[in-house]
């Protein structure tokens, strides 16, 4: 196995993806992600699958221009499972409280898309962002530190 723990996290996020789509088709008209709104649930999966794919093909190069690409990687697919459970969550919500899905579907696409984007700005950009900062400063600093060797 070339990369133990990113494998492990390709497959985590492949499993999270398949578990979020089995789920969303239960949900569908209170669904709030744009891209189920506006191109469909086969794009979705045509999406999904591609990337996946990709992963695998990083995962079988297992090359990176530099350890900031690498990291970043490791940060979005960290971050997207994180989402992916909390779009699975939702789904079962939808799903057990039939309410709450009809209060979804009773929702303006707008409305929508507005709660989705600031989900997933709080849950995802934000955290990666805050990693991106973190990464930068440890690289500009790690020179200026010593380290305890036992």
């Amino acid at each position: 196995m070339k990369n133990k723990i990113f494998f492990i996290l390709i497959v985590i996020f492949s499993i999270l993806n398949l578990a979020d789509l089995i789920t969303s088709f239960f949900i569908l008209p209170g669904e709030s992600n744009p891209l189920f709104i506006f191109v469909g649930k086969w794009l979705i999966i045509a999406l999904k699958v591609v990337l996946i794919f990709i992963l695998i093909w990083i995962y079988n190069n297992n090359v990176f221009n530099t350890q900031f690409t690498y990291f970043n990687l490791l940060t979005i697919l960290t971050l997207g499972c994180f989402l992916l459970c909390i779009g699975i969550y939702s789904n079962i919500m939808g799903i057990l409280n039939p309410a709450i899905l009809e209060y979804a579907a009773s929702m303006s696409n707008t409305e929508k898309i507005k709660s989705y984007g600031i989900m997933v700005f709080i849950f995802g950009c934000l955290p990666f962002i805050i990693n991106l900062i973190t990464f930068k400063l440890w690289e500009k600093s790690k020179d200026n530190i010593t380290l305890k060797i036992k």
